[in-house]
């Protein structure tokens, strides 16, 4: 199908940030980020309330959509990475920052207790959860996985041929 986003949506640069039983979940960011939730057969979409993160470099903002079953509830998920030191010499330390957003509620809340220095893009939703790479040279599991109900991560162990060398490869 074939959809014009310009009827619904201002005119500027919008990404994909995930799709879950037909909804789907876009990020514009130009020049602030607005989030939208978007319902392609009814032509409709909710804008999401902003949060306070800015996307600078090196500071990156992520984002993850996902549904709980057992609640019924559709959750946007957003974390912001930002450098802990800014030297300007690679790599940076990051601290992560996340917070939530449960449709229908208005508002968003922080992510407490996030395992990971670094993560790549992502944001799969799969089996309830959501899954991003880990860009961490110092680990050996490259994947975090967020259960979407209990609002929990958890690291998973990678497929043998994910290794520290592979993520030199794509630049972490």
């Amino acid at each position: 199908m074939k959809f014009d986003l310009t009827a619904c949506l201002p005119d500027v640069r919008i990404l994909s940030v995930g799709s879950v039983n037909g909804f789907v979940c876009l990020c514009q960011y130009n020049p602030v980020e607005t989030i939208y939730i978007f319902n392609p057969t009814m032509r409709e979409y909710v804008t999401l309330p902003r949060t306070e993160y800015i996307r600078r470099s090196p500071t990156t903002i992520h984002y993850g959509f996902g549904f709980s079953p057992v609640s019924g509830h559709y959750k946007v998920v957003q974390f912001c990475q930002q450098p802990i030191t800014d030297t300007g010499l690679l790599p940076y330390s990051y601290k992560i920052e996340g917070k939530i957003y449960t449709l229908g509620t208005g508002r968003w809340r922080n992510i407490e207790c996030i395992p990971f220095s670094s993560l790549g893009d992502g944001g799969v939703y799969l089996n309830d959860n959501l899954h991003w790479l880990i860009a961490d040279l110092h680990s050996p599991e490259s994947i975090c996985c967020f259960d979407v109900e209990k609002e929990v991560f958890q690291i998973v162990s990678s497929p043998p041929q994910i290794t520290p060398q592979w993520k030199i490869s794509l630049g972490w």
